[in-house]
C-alpha cells in the first residue's frame, strides 16, 4: 500500500467513525446548521464513500511477472539429447575354423565361430552383432589382414545344412572393403535369435541322414523327414530346418568403438 492511499484509507476510517457517533451524538460531529441524526450520518457516510475511491485497488499480476504459458508448460531443463544405447556385452565364443582368402597383396582372413554355451534362448540381434564385431577387433589386431570376415554359426557341426549363420561381421579397418575400394570400415548382420536345442538337433540330423535319402540325384526330402522324425520320436511336420533371416545392422561410431576386442573362450 503507498503512503497516499494509506492517508485515504484513515481518513475513509475517521468518516465513518463520525458517520455512527452522528446517529446517537449528532451534535457531537455537526458545527454548523441543525445537526440531526439523519443529517450527520449521511454526511459522513457520504465523505467515507468519497475518500474509499482513493485507497487502493486489490493488487493485479504485473504483466511482466506473469508467468507465460509458454513457459508454464515447458520441462524445467531441456531434455538432454538422445543417447545411442550401447550394445550388450559379447557372448562367448569358440574358433571353429579359419581360412586365408588373401587375393594378391591384400590379406584377408575368414573366421568361424560358434557359441561357447550351447543355451540360445536369450539371444537378440544385438549380442550376436556384439559378439562378431569383438571377434573381429580381436582377429584383425592378431592376425594383422587388411580385412577380417567372422562367422557366427549355430554350432561346430560342419556337414551341409547342420549349422545355420546366425551373424557376420566384415572388418577393413583401412576403410577399402574386400574390394580393396569400397570405403566402408563395418558391414554388421544378425538374425533376429539363436536356435532352440531341438533346431540344432534337426540340422544336425539332416546333415547326418541326408546322404542315405537320394533319388534321382536328388535329396528324397519326406523320406529324410521320417527318419528325422523318428529318431527324435516327434512328427514328420515338425521337421524343419532353422531359418534364420539376417538383416544389416545399424550401428553409429560410438557404438562400434565401444565393443571390446575379445578371443575366443577356448
Amino acid at each position: 500500500m503507498s503512503a497516499v492511499s494509506a492517508v485515504f484509507t484513515l481518513l475513509a476510517g475517521a468518516a465513518m467513525f463520525a458517520a455512527l457517533v452522528g446517529l446517537f451524538k449528532p451534535a457531537l460531529v455537526m458545527r454548523w446548521g441543525k445537526p440531526t441524526r439523519v443529517k450527520a450520518f449521511l454526511v459522513y457516510f457520504g465523505l467515507m464513500a468519497v475518500l474509499s475511491m482513493g485507497m487502493d485497488a486489490p493488487p493485479k499480476p504485473s504483466p511482466t511477472s506473469a508467468t507465460s504459458p509458454n513457459v508454464a508448460s515447458s520441462p524445467a531443463s531441456a531434455a538432454p539429447a538422445s543417447v545411442v544405447a550401447a550394445l550388450p556385452a559379447p557372448v562367448p565364443y569358440m574358433l571353429v575354423s579359419s581360412e586365408d582368402m588373401s587375393s594378391g597383396s591384400r590379406k584377408r582372413w575368414r573366421y568361424r565361430i560358434v557359441p561357447a554355451d550351447a543355451d540360445q534362448s536369450e539371444f537378440s540381434r544385438q549380442n550376436m552383432a556384439a559378439t562378431v564385431i569383438a571377434a573381429a577387433k580381436h582377429y584383425t589386431e592378431t592376425g594383422g589382414a587388411a580385412l577380417v570376415q567372422v562367422i557366427l554359426e549355430s554350432q561346430a557341426d560342419r556337414r551341409p545344412h547342420a549349422a545355420t549363420q546366425l551373424a557376420s561381421a566384415e572388418y577393413s579397418p583401412d576403410g577399402k572393403g574386400a574390394g580393396g575400394d569400397t570405403g566402408k570400415v563395418w558391414r554388421v548382420t544378425a538374425g533376429k535369435r539363436g536356435t532352440t536345442t531341438q533346431e540344432r538337433e534337426m540340422a544336425s540330423l539332416w546333415g547326418e541322414l541326408r546322404g542315405h535319402h537320394q533319388k534321382d540325384g536328388f535329396t528324397d526330402e519326406d523320406a529324410l523327414r521320417a527318419a528325422i522324425a523318428k529318431r527324435m520320436e516327434i512328427s514328420p511336420g515338425e521337421v524343419k530346418l532353422p531359418r534364420i533371416l539376417q538383416e544389416e545392422v545399424p550401428l553409429s561410431p560410438d557404438q562400434l568403438a565401444a565393443v571390446p576386442s575379445t578371443g575366443p573362450a577356448r
